[in-house]
């Protein structure tokens, strides 16, 4: 059961790399919510993308429930999910790190772990050359998320008066270890 003091509607950014699939898993976890996991609703099978309305339409519906942590990218969702939000978490590390990190998915991906593919691509799913394409976008991406996706979700955040809270999931200052992201 919800408490009524306790956010029930959470959204979770961070560049690709970043830590924000695992952080908010186990928020969701943590706080017995849905997790709706972006990746999982935008793609289709054989990584088909979904007409742009149709997937607007799809988040609209998922966004209309009255409790969930919904986590993911895709900038031109950004507004839609902080509207909905009570509170919003930004999870950061520093871009050569959300780099490393997936650069490692990709590659454990390709090596056959296909459990880190979203539901609805088949696990025999192999990468294809749009999907080469789209590495070399994903590194550009993270290399300017800091500076030109950072400040929209700020923005947005105060522009709808949601809390935000920054996570640190990149390396421990103290320890010089790499940090996991926690939701506590």
């Amino acid at each position: 059961m919800l408490s009524k003091s306790r956010a029930s509607r959470i959204s979770v950014f961070g560049s690709p790399g970043s830590g924000k699939s695992t952080f908010g898993r186990r928020l969701a976890h943590s706080l017995d919510l849905p997790l709706l996991a972006l990746d999982d609703l935008y793609w289709g099978p054989n990584w088909e993308r979904p007409n742009k309305q149709d997937w607007l339409h799809t988040l609209r519906m998922q966004l209309a429930a009255e409790a969930f942590v919904v986590e993911g990218g895709y900038v031109e969702t950004i507004d839609m999910r902080i509207e909905r939000a009570e509170l919003v978490y930004l999870v950061e590390a520093p871009a050569w790190l959300c780099e490393w990190r997936f650069v490692a998915r990709v590659m454990r991906i390709a090596g056959g772990d296909m459990s880190l593919l979203p539901k609805r691509v088949p696990l025999d799913s192999r990468p294809t050359p749009t999907a080469r394409g789209d590495f070399t976008r994903m590194l550009a991406k993270i290399a300017k998320y800091r500076q030109e996706v950072r400040p929209l979700i700020l923005s947005a955040a105060k522009r709808h008066g949601v809390p935000l809270v920054v996570v640190d999931s990149g390396i421990s200052a103290q320890s010089g270890r790499l940090a996991a992201p926690s939701p506590f």
